[in-house]
């Protein structure tokens, strides 16, 4: 008898399940719920909505399928994205309560909040100046969409929401505790997006502190088991069972990232595996058996995408027009000596003609995509992570040319892999592990992965050239993208022409000729010009001359402008540099001051030490007299005696 496990993806605005066979990861049926709340305020949803999705899709797999609730044997979710929620210690929202129930806070926060954006920078400021260890996992900077900017946000517009709630959790860990009765936290979320790691910890509470003295307690609203990957969170509890028709032995496993659950569909089972996810939020994941240092990365977390696995996670590099583009090109479109560099998402040709198509274009800029690409795994590998093959999910269907492209310019294995719903399947494959069924997921996704993949090996010939064009696009890349050339940015600076509110000059405006009359051949005779007289003409010389010279006079007010400008910018550039020549004058001063205490200090101690040492000199001196006299009495005594 087959055996099954429901995956449930959560997107932004509808969440979608999934019936999987665990045998061989067929597809049994689906179904999908969108949110009846909506979004309650910008970035705040209900989390009843995914209650909803709970009661609604997974009754209707049962029907659509068939399948008997004992041969459903887990249950995995995940979610697109970090969304905290405050609780109370049953685990009971703050939304749910009366008084909270139009406060947006007291609901599941998203990301994208220009504040919480603020927020990650102050964060970062602080944590680069204290040298936080944790920065290192993070690339050297931590992203706007984590818990604390939220949490930080929080404690500013609903302070008492902070006070109230016993705990903050991740909305997809609060669904698995609403299904078990066991509070749980996943090492995905808590790694990639709460600053936890399993050797240190959270944040500590002297950082905390310093971004706001409420954070200092933080942690104990945070506390609770962190479970990696794949493991089981607990058996579905009995009134959660009866309420969406399952059997109370089904294992709820622990919840997941969807970028975390889309590399489990991909069939990925290993270290050195790059996955792509295209899209408008694209991105790369890694797995190495090492925890390592990597710099310009999004995040990096041990456990974060599989046990016992350092997983990294860095920008994508797509661009959905060009990927859109590629579909009806061939290799014959490509242009020798043509190259385009990508300068965050707008190209730079060299080599064009004025012969040069459009098609040549695209093939160009689909080329510096895959270079970026190389500059993604190149970063990697200079930094101790493996990457042996590349993986490419989304919309990538029938680009067979780019997919060549990039094993070409990477010189690696490409894997196409073709699934509708990734993350909603490999919850799927998660809860499998979690049930037993498989020892780990290696075998679990080699069983249940997507098997519709196509593979492309790169061409010798073709990897050779593109390495000599890569050493080039290096070097322009640096020139535009290091500073030494600007002009991208100066482009974006230059405005565009202005709009005139007026009509455009007509026939019967500029030359008194309606629409209707007939404009005189070149041939036929043109009714001469009116002459004006002497007076008119000497007016309307005058007038021009007061217009020239309007003109010359806001022309010398410009230049004035922008010679005020310029010498406004050498006195704050010289105020600047006599603001720090003051302050370094400051220093030494301080410096020289604090020396100068010390020498004093060190100069008493000397004489204080020299007084004793003169007292101890001068005692000693009376001591030897002393001996001295009792000497010489003595001998006068004994001089007295011998002569008597």
């Amino acid at each position: 008898m087959a055996k099954y496990c429901i995956g449930i993806d959560y997107k932004a605005f509808t969440g979608l399940a999934l019936l999987v066979n665990t045998e061989n990861g067929e597809v049994v049926a689906s179904a999908s719920k969108i949110y009846s709340h909506g979004i309650m305020a910008e970035g705040f949803i209900n989390p009843m909505d995914y209650l909803e999705v709970l009661s609604e899709t997974i009754p209707d797999l049962l029907r659509q399928s068939g399948a008997d609730p004992k041969d459903i044997i887990g249950i995995g979710i995940n979610f697109n994205e970090s969304a905290i929620l405050p609780v109370m210690n049953d685990g009971t929202p703050l939304c749910f309560f009366k008084e909270y129930a139009d406060e947006p806070f007291a609901h599941v926060m998203l990301s994208g909040s220009k504040n919480i954006a603020d927020n990650a920078d102050r964060l970062n400021r602080i944590a680069a100046s204290r040298c936080e260890a944790f920065l290192s996992r993070y690339g050297g900077k931590t992203a706007a969409g984590g818990m604390l900017p939220k949490i930080m946000e929080m404690l500013k517009q609903a302070p008492g929401v902070y006070d109230t709630c016993d705990y903050i959790i991740e909305a997809a860990d609060w669904v698995i505790w609403q299904m078990t009765g066991v509070q749980t936290r996943n090492t995905s979320y808590a790694g990639f997006d709460a600053l936890w790691s399993r050797k240190e910890g959270y944040p500590s509470a002297g950082f905390l502190s310093m971004l706001d003295a409420r954070l200092e307690k933080l942690e104990k609203k945070l506390e609770s088991p962190i479970l990696a990957p794949a493991c089981p969170a607990g058996k579905i509890s009995a009134f959660a069972a009866k309420a969406l028709g399952l059997s109370t032995e089904t294992i709820v496993c622990v919840a997941a990232s969807a970028v975390q659950s889309s590399v489990a569909a991909c069939g990925i089972d290993g270290p050195a595996k790059m996955l792509t996810m295209t899209g408008e939020n694209g991105v790369n994941i890694v797995l190495s058996e090492n925890e390592l240092f990597v710099p310009k990365i999004t995040a990096s977390a041990n456990d974060g995408i599989y046990a016992g696995l350092c997983g990294y996670i860095s920008p994508g590099t797509d661009d959905e027009k060009i990927l859109s583009a590629m579909e009806n090109l061939t290799e014959n479109d490509r242009a020798d000596s043509l190259l385009a560099v990508n300068i965050d998402g707008k190209y730079v040709f060299l080599g064009a003609t004025p012969r040069t198509g459009s098609a040549a274009l695209t093939y160009a800029a689909a080329e510096a995509l895959a270079y970026q690409m190389r500059m993604s795994v190149e970063n990697f590998r200079s930094h101790g992570v493996a990457v042996n093959e590349l993986y490419v999910l989304g919309d990538s269907k029938e680009k067979d040319v780019l997919m060549q492209i990039y094993a070409d310019v990477l010189d690696l294995p490409v894997i196409l892999v073709n699934s509708d719903e990734p993350s909603a399947k490999g919850s799927a494959i998660f809860a499998a592990v979690a049930s037993g069924i498989y020892k780990d997921i290696s075998a679990a996704v080699k069983a249940m992965g997507c098997h519709d993949k196509k593979r492309y090996l790169p061409d010798t010939y073709n990897t050779e050239t593109y390495s000599k064009l890569y050493d080039e696009y290096i070097r322009l890349y640096d020139y535009f993208k290091g500073g030494a050339n600007d002009v991208m940015k100066r482009l974006d600076n230059i405005e565009n022409r202005p709009e005139y509110d007026e009509e455009l000059p007509t026939l019967d405006s500029e030359f008194g000729i309606s629409a209707d009359e007939e404009i005189p051949e070149a041939n036929e005779s043109v009714p001469e010009k009116e002459e004006y007289s002497d007076e008119v003409k000497a007016a309307a010389a005058a007038a021009a001359k007061e217009l020239f010279e309007a003109i010359d006079a806001v022309a010398a007010i410009r230049d004035d402008a922008e010679i005020f400008a310029a010498f406004n910018d050498l006195v704050k550039e010289e105020a600047e540099k006599n603001t720090k020549a003051i302050l370094d004058s400051t220093d030494e001063v301080v410096r020289l001051m604090e020396e100068a205490e010390h020498d004093a200090y060190f100069g008493q101690a000397i004489e204080e030490e020299a007084e004793k040492n003169t007292r101890e000199i001068i005692a000693a001196i009376d001591e030897v007299v002393k001996l001295m006299e009792e000497a010489d009495r003595e001998a006068a005594e004994k001089d007295a005696d011998n002569a008597q």
